[in-house]
């Protein structure tokens, strides 16, 4: 009775420690792929595909149950992710050559996906909070993006379809949401938010086109539809509930 208690015990024991440990599993198939991981914390999960040559990967993951994973397919891609808290998730694909995806999470429950199929594009995702999400999509070359939230429940979405694109997102409060979605070549977006509720839409098709918008306030609303090229639009909202819809074409 007393050694089947002992091994009672002592199974359990091992099935705690294998509960709160890190895990990582990191995979690299061709030639001077590089990466490192440093995990610091309890249950933080890393999954690392590396295919290709000369890619790069650094991640760092410190408190509770941080999840990354990231695949990346082909050469001088790189990958850097910094999980800081508890319950972070982030998510990276990347396929082509040269493309830069970076994540700084600090926080709890905060999301961000970020997908790459082209070259030299760069993605970066800041997150401050908790429950933000970030969404970020290129497909092309020589797109950029970036979002910036402080706060909690804020919402982003940047989707790049062409080549040399601009995307730039700063959300600070809680609950908005900026939505910008660029199709053609050499298109730039703006969005800076400040307070709670605050909904931005840019949607651009075409090339040569621009859209600016700052939103200082509470449930506030800009919509943006740019259809053609070389277009022009700058919008500020200070206040609250205040509306504005815009379309250009030519």
């Amino acid at each position: 009775m007393k050694k089947k208690l002992t091994g009672a015990l002592a199974l359990m024991t091992f099935g705690l420690a294998c509960a709160q440990s890190n895990v990582d599993v990191s995979t690299q198939s061709g030639d001077s792929n590089y990466a490192t991981i440093t995990q610091t914390g309890q249950t933080n999960s890393n999954t690392l595909l590396q295919t290709g040559n000369s890619n790069l990967a650094d991640v760092d993951q410190t408190g509770w149950s941080n999840v990354n994973t990231a695949t990346s397919t082909g050469s001088f891609n790189e990958v850097d992710a910094d999980q800081v808290g508890t319950d972070n998730g982030n998510t990276v694909i990347q396929t082509g050559f040269a493309n830069w995806a970076k994540t700084f999470q600090s926080g709890s429950d905060n999301m961000t996906a970020q997908q790459q199929n082209g070259n030299f594009s760069d993605v970066q995702a800041d997150q401050q909070g908790g429950d933000n999400a970030v969404y970020q999509d290129q497909f092309g070359n020589a797109d950029w993006a970036a979002v910036s939230q402080a706060g909690n429940n804020n919402y982003a979405h940047q989707l790049q379809s062409g080549h040399f694109n601009i995307a730039y997102y700063n959300q600070s409060g809680n609950d908005n949401s900026a939505d910008s979605h660029q199709t053609g070549n050499g298109n730039g977006s703006l969005g800076v938010q400040t307070g709670n509720s605050n909904e931005l839409g840019q949607f651009q098709t075409g090339a040569g086109n621009w859209a600016a918008d700052v939103m200082m306030g509470d449930h506030n609303y800009i919509s943006l539809v740019q259809n053609g090229q070389n277009h022009l639009h700058m919008g500020m909202q200070s206040g609250q509930s205040n509306t504005i819809i815009v379309s250009q074409s030519n």
